[in-house]
This record gives structure tokens, C-alpha cells and sequence, in this order.
């Protein structure tokens, strides 16, 4: 009798299609699924209302843009609605208090994020890199600097071939959940 089973997770395999029965199955609560994305995507997740915050819906991004194709996508909310972004610092005001994850994607071969240009609070938003994706940074020149909620937990690597300059790039950080 399957409710005589103490588990928290049942799974069958049936040649290569594998199918993950939850707990909610037999009464239990539903388990969380994280979310899947574009493997070329850069995912990072960033909270809102901050202690410190001194505007609680917002999010600020800061890259370095440069030449005539000076230029990114933004999905603000990580659902497919990409916006183009043509200057280097993009404020977004979610209306509401919250954590979000924002993808970005770019054809540009000379970008790079630049935590110096955010305030000290916009820098405590960001709570997350979960994916680094096929982004050809330009630098990591104090890219992540005094970041102090961030967490890496990607899987994949950033594409470094044209860094010449990592300096700082996660000066004052804890890195947690690091994969190596």
C-alpha cells in the first residue's frame, strides 16, 4: 500500500523518459521546481526591498557599453518579453516589492556589468548569478565588487576569452554554492 511508504520523493525510471512523483501526490505538500533557461541567457535574481532600500521596487542595472552596437536584451521578469537597453545605466520599477529574476542576452561582444556605478544599496539587490550563459563579457574589472547578498550557484562558466581585466571583479564577497 503506497501510504504505508515514508519518502519525499519517488522516481521511476522508464527507459529514457524519467518521471519525478512529489509528496503532493499522496497528500503532502507540492514540491518547488526551479525554473529552466535559455542556456545562452545570463540569469541573476535580485530582491527589491532590501534593508537599506531606499527604493523598495526597483532594480538598477549598470554594463559598460561600447561601439556603434552598444547595445542589450532585458527580460525583466525572466517570462520571454525581452526589451532592448541602449545606455549603460537601466533603472526598472516593478510597482511592487519583491524577488524577481532578470535574463539578459547580448549579440554585443563587448560588455560588462559594473557594480562601482550602482549605490550601495542597489548593489545589496542582487541576491544571485544562477547562470552565466554565452555572453562574451569584455571585463570583470570590479564587476561584482561589494555585492554582499550575492550568491553564485551557476552551473556553466562565464566566457572570459576577451578579459584582460578581472581586477576586484568579487572584492568583498562570500561566494556560496559555488559548483567547481
Amino acid at each position: 500500500m503506497i501510504r504505508n511508504f515514508n519518502f519525499k520523493l519517488l522516481t521511476i525510471v522508464v527507459g529514457v523518459v524519467v518521471l519525478i512523483l512529489g509528496p503532493s501526490i499522496f497528500g503532502g505538500d507540492v514540491p518547488v521546481v526551479s525554473a529552466s533557461y535559455d542556456p545562452g541567457l545570463f540569469v541573476t535574481t535580485w530582491q527589491t526591498n532590501v534593508d537599506g532600500a531606499t527604493e523598495p521596487t526597483t532594480v538598477t542595472l549598470n554594463f559598460q557599453l561600447s561601439g556603434a552596437t552598444g547595445y542589450y536584451y532585458v527580460d525583466w521578469r525572466c517570462n520571454g518579453d525581452f526589451r532592448v537597453v541602449d545606455k549603460n545605466k537601466v533603472v526598472y520599477d516593478y510597482e511592487e516589492e519583491g524577488t524577481f529574476d532578470i535574463c539578459i542576452k547580448s549579440p554585443v561582444t563587448s560588455l560588462a556589468f559594473s557594480a562601482p556605478g550602482l549605490a550601495t544599496d542597489e548593489r545589496a539587490k542582487l541576491q544571485e548569478i544562477k547562470q552565466w550563459g554565452n555572453i562574451k563579457w569584455s571585463s570583470f574589472a570590479k564587476a561584482f565588487q561589494s555585492m554582499p547578498n550575492m550568491q553564485l550557484t551557476a552551473d556553466d562558466v562565464p566566457d572570459l576569452s576577451q578579459v584582460k581585466d578581472m581586477s576586484f571583479a568579487f572584492e568583498k564577497q562570500i561566494l556560496m554554492a559555488m559548483s567547481l
